[in-house]
């Protein structure tokens, strides 16, 4: 169901014993599977299994905590690793141990099986076993030279073990093995920009898109480097580019279309789109396309018909509840830009606040908010401009909104500095200390000039607590009260600068 569902029929959370379909095959297939390689629970275990079965031919079993295993009708092990690779198969566990003993025993049934290695190599680099999982990886290798994925895997464990050189060795040979795995390429970029090679990643990147052109988060992860490496007005090139060739669709509508009852009925509509302003609604059915029934049309047909060239005009006859007689609309198709680009826009937004320039970081901070509210840049850009926008000492309004949308973001430093500085604009000092000082050392120790921008931006800000502490700390030692005074300048380390 996880990983096929065009495909898939499931049967979920069903004990064993409750699989008895007459002449199903599932069941034959699971017994053999079972009596083959006794991996699984005893049947007098209770035991949940799931099962979906894929084109008749293969099948997946699943325990209560986890993958099991994917298997055929004769009970020989399969594997879809190809396709999906070990982290989809590891996002399965929810224990790395138990990921690292199960795939231990399949190994011991299946020695030569090279995407088993690579398997448990990724779970022991996830459970931080980098020396474990390099020798299984290294496994691998021996029994395919060729083997991409596990030379990539073998990327991660040495930029785990900061062996930077290593690691990038171990990724260009991933590459030069599969060119087209664009995957590849975003972590070796990746890797260049942790190391501060900022132009190796940029061109990295650039390669990439050369491969994949339409690729977004190729697009999102160069535009991010161009801004590492403080390469705001690049940066903006491309991210113009990005929203003008890649989160634009032309000579639309802006309605989801299903066939139901053999015609086109619109499920959904873009707000503000075309079809919106021409007053078309979610369950009009559409009966003829400029003049032409739409009767037995497939969902392709009806898209050809509804699209055109930007500017043209396609006219809708349609029925709609309520209503006594069809009726028509004319809809002028147009470009419209998908929810994707809030991400791009977002950035922008932040890049344009850098530079000073607040009306346009307002303007694309709304936008991609309007795009994507759930967009984690959209989040972060309008979070900003009410920060910004909000006055000195503020305790309501835009600023606690933005602490709001701020905290739904757990996991990100960048909007902990954000954080940081709301809760100083709003005079609460002692709050955007502790914000800032739970950002990882690393994170703020960074060369990345635009964590850097607002990194500073919150020193700035707490200069009258650093001041005021300076002040107290050699008073008390001016008096002697050295433990006291040395709490002060302890307090003030935490916030230092490099300097």
């Amino acid at each position: 169901c996880i990983f096929v569902p065009t495909y898939s029929l499931a049967y979920c959370e069903r004990d064993l014993d409750k699989l008895q379909i007459e002449g199903h095959p599932v069941l034959s297939a699971f017994k053999k599977w079972q009596e083959k390689f006794r991996v699984y629970p005893e049947p007098d275990e209770k035991v949940t299994l799931s099962v979906t079965l894929i084109g008749c031919e293969y099948y997946f079993t699943f325990s209560k905590s986890g993958w099991v295993v994917i298997f055929d009708q004769e009970g020989n092990i399969k594997w879809l690793f190809n396709k999906y690779g070990p982290e989809k198969v590891l996002s399965i566990f929810s224990d790395n141990d138990e990921a690292i003993s199960f795939f231990k025993r399949l190994i011991e049934l299946n020695p030569t099986d090279k995407s088993l290695y690579i398997t448990l190599g990724a779970a022991y680099l996830r459970n931080g076993q980098h020396n474990e999982g390099i020798s299984a990886l290294k496994r691998s290798i021996e029994l395919d030279p060729n083997n991409a994925a596990a030379y990539e895997e073998l990327g991660k464990a040495y930029l785990g073990k900061k062996q930077y050189n290593d690691a990038v060795s171990y990724y260009k040979k991933a590459i030069e093995l599969a060119p087209k795995v664009v995957d590849i390429y975003i972590s070796l970029a990746n890797l260049y920009r942790e190391m501060g090679n900022y132009d190796e990643a940029i061109n990295t990147l650039k390669k990439a898109l050369e491969i994949a052109p339409d690729n977004r988060r190729l697009y999102s992860e160069l535009i991010y480097t161009y801004m590492a490496a403080g390469r705001f007005d690049d940066a903006i090139k491309v991210i113009d580019k990005a929203v003008e060739d890649v989160y634009v669709i032309r000579g639309i509508i802006g309605a989801t279309i299903q066939i139901e009852d053999k015609y086109p009925v619109v499920k959904d509509l873009i707000p503000s789109g075309p079809a919106k302003r021409a007053g078309i609604e979610v369950g009009d059915r559409i009966i003829k396309i400029n003049g032409q029934s739409t009767k037995k049309w497939d969902i392709n047909k009806t898209i050809e018909n509804l699209r055109g060239q930007e500017g043209t005009q396609v006219t809708l006859k349609i029925e709609r509840k309520g209503v006594d007689k069809p009726f028509e609309k004319t809809v002028t198709r147009e470009k419209i830009i998908t929810a994707g680009a809030a991400t791009p826009l977002g950035m922008k937004s932040l890049i344009n606040a850098i530079k000073g320039n607040f009306a346009e970081a307002r303007k694309d901070a709304e936008k991609a908010y309007a795009l994507a509210s759930y967009d984690g840049w959209a989040k972060s850009a309008i979070s900003f401009i009410y920060i910004i926008d909000s006055p000195p000492l503020a305790k309501e309004g835009k600023i606690t909104e933005a602490i709001k949308i701020l905290s739904t973001k757990k996991d990100s430093p960048f909007d902990r500095l954000l954080e940081a500085l709301a809760y100083s604009k709003m005079g609460d000092l002692k709050k955007s200390i502790d914000t800032y000082t739970s950002i990882p050392e690393e994170y703020l120790q960074t060369k990345n000039v635009f964590h850097q921008q607002f990194r500073n931006a919150v020193l700035e800000s707490l200069k009258p607590y650093v001041e005021n502490k300076k002040e107290t700390a050699k008073s008390l030692k001016a008096k002697g009260q050295y433990r006291e005074a040395l709490k002060e300048y302890e307090e003030l380390l935490k916030i230092a600068d490099e300097k």
